[in-house]
């Protein structure tokens, strides 16, 4: 018995942001350098205990320093 399989693209992503400031929330942005991927979810990690499953979205940090930013995506394909 034969069958087809099609394999697609894994989702790219480049993640950017606005200026960043303690007192004034950062806005996270992407732009998806994969278009032919089909629906995208996306799992933000800001570092400071704070997450968010939206696209582009928006936080503001409680303090000034440094924080590891995580994105992490996944794709219907």
């Amino acid at each position: 018995m034969d069958a087809e399989i099609q394999i697609k693209r894994s989702p790219i992503v480049q993640m950017g942001w606005d200026k960043t400031c303690d007192k004034s929330p950062t806005q996270f942005s992407i732009i998806e350098l994969n278009p032919g991927a089909d629906s995208i979810s996306y799992s933000w990690e800001f570092g400071d205990g704070a997450s968010s499953i939206l696209k582009e979205p928006l936080h503001q940090y409680p303090s000034e320093g440094e924080y590891d930013l995580t994105l992490t995506t996944l794709s219907t394909n």
